[in-house]
């Protein structure tokens, strides 16, 4: 160091120490920001696969989310099927948070806390029942897509976890990009698939995940025996199920079309049902074709996003990094 460096030395300590301060304000102001980006970071969680054997050894199945209503923790269905959330019967809970399913309540879905006041259709719409207690194992209500307003959900189904928000909607170079087709419905709003490959051309069908160990539903008789070669229901595999409680007869059979849903094309041998209520089309007036349950999508990642209202269907790896919480 030379005299005028000597001379300089102690301002420059000065002004190193400013921009030192600085530089450590500065870094702990990142670091602060980073800490509360990755707190608001959307993770990875569990979700619970209900399934349930038939007495024919047919496997029904209902992707169960925790949530937390109020201050309990219970689990709800998440169906989008339904345009708006609803609670299956009058709700106990633990003072002083004593309401009727009429009433609203703060709602967190895993980690995501809805922004505004839940509130779910009246129970009298899917039945009454006794008042019930919401438990960490019941299940008490359906999540319809009204709590998913300009939000995303990621669904593993391989490793049957879940993430709520923006982390991942970016699509990825492989992955298959499907256009969702945001409809009106009598209670709020359904997201459709355009399906082609059928006989009478492409069609659209709900894309719906309370539809979870199902690959196709097509809602009228021609159509269904159409898509699966068949002059008849005669011979084909015969199930009774439930919707909304109320007993259904369906029958199904591997459909003999290349059906394709964007550039997705549905697995060979897919099953396709037809359901009926007393030997009437339960689903017959409605508009559309049909519904495209998750069956097909067993093996994969899917992340429904109303935000840019697309569906991306994503190969999983055997990276196993990414395991709820992280």
């Amino acid at each position: 160091m030379d005299f005028i460096d000597s001379y300089r030395a102690p301002a420059c300590r000065i002004v190193a120490a400013k921009e030192g301060a600085v530089k450590a304000i500065l870094c702990l102001s990142l670091l602060a920001f980073c800490s509360a980006s990755a707190a608001k970071e959307d993770k990875w969680q569990s979700f619970t696969f209900s399934k349930t054997v038939l007495q024919d050894g047919t496997v029904l199945g209902a992707i169960l989310l925790p949530v937390r209503l109020d201050d309990q923790r219970c689990l709800m269905q998440f169906d989008t099927g339904a345009g708006r959330s609803i609670l299956y019967q009058s709700l106990k809970l633990a003072p002083p948070h004593a309401q009727l399913a009429t009433a609203s309540y703060t709602l967190q879905i895993g980690t995501f806390k809805l922004p505004a006041p839940f509130l779910p259709q009246s129970p009298a719409t899917a039945g009454t029942g006794p008042m019930a207690t919401c438990k960490a194992t019941t299940l008490i209500g359906t999540l319809g897509n009204d709590v998913l307003q300009g939000q995303a959900i990621s669904l593993d189904l391989s490793q049957q976890r879940f993430r709520i928000g923006k982390n991942g909607t970016e699509a990825k170079p492989n992955d298959t990009i499907v256009d969702l087709e945001i409809t009106a419905a009598h209670d709020g709003f359904v997201p459709m698939v355009k399906a082609e490959g059928f006989a009478t051309g492409t069609q659209n069908l709900l894309f719906d995940t309370g539809s979870a160990s199902m690959a196709l539903g097509i809602f009228r008789e021609s159509d269904w025996l159409q898509a699966v070669g068949r002059t008849s229901l005669e011979g084909a595999h015969v199930m009774t199920a439930n919707a909304w409680g109320k007993p259904l007869t369906c029958f199904q059979a591997p459909i003999t079309r290349n059906i394709r849903v964007g550039l997705f094309t549905l697995p060979e041998g897919a099953v396709a049902s037809y359901c009926t209520k007393d030997n009437v089309a339960i689903f017959a007036s409605r508009p559309e074709f049909g519904l495209l349950g998750l069956s097909p999508f067993a093996d994969k990642t899917l992340v429904i996003d109303f935000t840019k209202s697309r569906l991306l269907i994503r190969a999983n790896t055997a990276n196993t990094a990414n395991t709820p919480g992280k």
